[in-house]
């Protein structure tokens, strides 16, 4: 079986998530939604993030214990998305974390299904109020898993 850690599935996933969040944030911009986000970035912990912004990574991977149609094993891949509204020792608004995160979670809700067999599973762990030590600002996040199914290669 292929190893899920490495770079084809889950950079894979993580594109999709990219692309979508990228897709919401043009949206935003034309559309004059408030507030909006205007950068995606690929990881949390960027020296000079600007915002309002989004970032995401991988926090995890886990088989699940079905096998799809006795030829796919279904893995879940975990991804952590922080919204980033201000930097540390700045206002941090729940409520336009809040906002964010809901119209994030309402762009995975409407596109389930992210092709190549790739599908948003969940989306939780809403949380409007957080620091973020590493990139020193403050927001909120949300976890997203997303599924795939691997093809079951019996020894």
């Amino acid at each position: 079986m292929p190893e899920i850690h490495s770079t084809p599935f889950t950079e894979t996933a993580k594109d999709k998530i990219m692309a979508l969040l990228t897709a919401l944030a043009a949206s935003m911009i034309t559309d004059s939604i408030d507030p909006l986000f205007s950068y995606v970035y690929d990881k949390h912990n960027i020296a000079e993030l600007r915002m309002n912004a989004v970032s995401v990574e991988l926090i995890g991977v886990e088989p699940t214990d079905n096998i799809v149609n006795d030829i796919c094993v279904r893995y879940l891949m975990f991804f952590e998305v922080h919204v980033h509204t201000d930097y540390e020792d700045g206002i941090n608004d729940a409520n336009k974390n809040r906002r964010l995160l809901n119209s994030i979670l309402n762009k995975f809700k409407e596109n389930i299904n992210l092709q190549d067999e790739y599908r948003v599973n969940t989306v939780d762990q809403l949380n409007p109020k957080e620091e973020f030590d590493g990139s020193a600002t403050v927001g909120g996040s949300l976890i997203v898993s997303v599924a795939f199914s691997v093809p079951f290669e019996q020894e």
